[in-house]
């Protein structure tokens, strides 16, 4: 008997709609900040792939043309998207100490995403990296989580 092709869809219109949910009570969707991290060459495909990813599960991917250093890069997240989870496309350098939002009482702490295996593993945990989104990883899993945690922070 063969399946239905929308079948496999239907948990991904179900995260889209929840986002559809969120932008009418909200006012905004649920959001990631990409933290390129270095020039474009550095992390142009990872960071698309990134955004398609979370973009398919209705997460607004926050996105920037790299930024030269980590302390850069939180200054924008603050003013980009605040309270929403980062998720770092791999570069030559990943900074070795988590980076916190400053300058705001009570901010929740940062949930960092990676993209890409979980390579290194302990420099990628000692920066502060919960979880991996690679091709092949269970998205919808991924993508759940990723609604948990902003509905949560919201």
């Amino acid at each position: 008997m063969p399946c239905r092709a929308s079948a496999l869809a239907e948990p991904f219109e179900g995260l889209r709609d929840a986002s559809d949910r969120m932008l009418a009570e909200r006012g905004a969707r649920p959001k990631v900040f990409l933290a390129n991290l270095g020039r474009p060459s550095d992390f142009t495909a990872r960071a698309a792939f990134a955004k398609n990813f979370f973009e398919a599960g209705g997460i607004e991917a926050v996105t920037n043309d790299g930024f030269g250093s980590p302390e850069e890069m939180m200054i924008a997240f603050r003013h980009r998207a605040p309270g929403s989870p980062a998720c770092a496309p791999p570069t030559r350098s990943m900074p070795n100490t988590r980076p916190r939002p400053r300058g705001r009482s009570r901010a929740p702490p940062m949930s960092i995403w990676r993209d890409g295996r979980a390579e290194p593993r302990e420099r990628t945990q000692s920066a502060g990296v919960g979880t991996f989104v690679f091709a092949g990883c269970d998205a919808l899993a991924a993508l759940g989580a990723a609604h948990e945690i902003l509905r949560a922070k919201a």
